[in-house]
């Protein structure tokens, strides 16, 4: 059964991308499977912690 877990704060710089990440890491190694999604348009941190490259989305509004 999926599980979500939420990281959120309407302030900036509290934390929510560190805590993701090591959250996410850290299920990884105990499970199968973790998403992680980073919703944050302005300033995606998650591609650098994770050392990827910066993916290319689109986003649109309806």
């Amino acid at each position: 059964m999926a599980q979500i877990i939420l990281v959120t704060s309407f302030k900036g710089g509290v934390g929510k991308t560190t805590i993701s990440a090591n959250l996410s890491y850290c299920l990884a190694q105990k499970t199968n499977k973790v998403i992680v999604c980073d919703c944050d348009l302005e300033s995606r941190c998650l591609d650098m912690m994770f050392k990827i490259k910066n993916r290319r989305f689109s986003t649109s509004a309806t």
